[in-house]
């Protein structure tokens, strides 16, 4: 089953485009169910396994609410294997600081461009701010975004 976000795709044009987005090798038959969900059967199973387990696979999601959404993407990594390279940063005790918008500048200047941020530690040193009231979250949420927005994997 999948579910369009975004603008409305008709049928036939959703129908034509999954093969090259989804790179299968057979065929697959698409059902629409109403309210933008479509029930997908796939001829052979590698391809519905690279669908469903999203082996080198871009999605798309979008947050937010009415007229105030933003689009985001990200993309999974390919299959396990002894010759399959990926790169990911790992980023621990990040906090928000000067330190850290260094820390984010030197993982955006790298040249093995990290496909994948693995944080460790505390992140946002949100627990002791006055209130409780997300404030910090959302700032290391916008703080951090330029690394994890809508072109890194999360």
């Amino acid at each position: 089953m999948i579910k369009l976000l975004g603008r409305k795709v008709g049928f036939l044009t959703l129908r034509d485009r999954l093969p090259a987005l989804w790179k299968v090798q057979g065929g697959f038959e698409l059902l629409d169910v109403s309210n933008g969900y479509f029930m997908v059967k796939f001829d052979l199973e590698a391809d519905r396994d690279r669908v469903m387990h999203g082996f080198d696979t871009k999605y798309y999601y979008e947050v937010g609410i009415g007229n105030n959404t933003r689009q985001f993407w990200f993309e999974t990594p390919p299959p396990v294997g002894p010759d399959v390279p990926y790169t990911f940063g790992v980023i621990g005790d990040l906090g928000q600081t000067y330190n850290s918008d260094t820390t984010l500048t030197h993982y955006e200047k790298n040249p093995a461009e990290g496909k994948t941020v693995l944080y460790v530690g505390d992140l946002s040193y949100a627990d002791d701010y006055p209130f409780h009231d997300n404030t910090k979250w959302d700032t290391w949420g916008r703080f951090t975004e330029r690394i994890v927005g809508p072109t890194h994997a999360q």
